[in-house]
């Protein structure tokens, strides 16, 4: 089987790398996936809700904030049901 020019084995030798230090990274973070997960969700809200961006379009606002602006919208749009 050949994966972009390369056998399979060759793609998989290439990838184990980089997989483990993926992992070793997450572990270095948290000891376990379930503690980790843990962290994340804590932090999502903050990132969502509390923390403005500065993309390009974003002009400042948290990334929540368009969606909450575009529900008016969104509704006046919808067809009633």
């Amino acid at each position: 089987m050949k994966l972009g020019g390369e056998s399979a084995l060759e793609e998989i030798s290439r990838w184990k790398p980089l997989l483990k230090d993926r992992v070793a990274f997450r572990k270095k973070i948290s000891p376990t996936l379930k503690a980790l997960q843990a962290k994340l969700y804590s932090w999502m809200p903050t990132y969502n809700a509390q923390r403005s961006h500065q993309g390009r379009w974003c002009y400042g606002k948290t990334p929540i904030q368009p969606g909450i602006e575009s529900l008016s919208v969104a509704k006046e749009k919808m067809p009633a049901v």
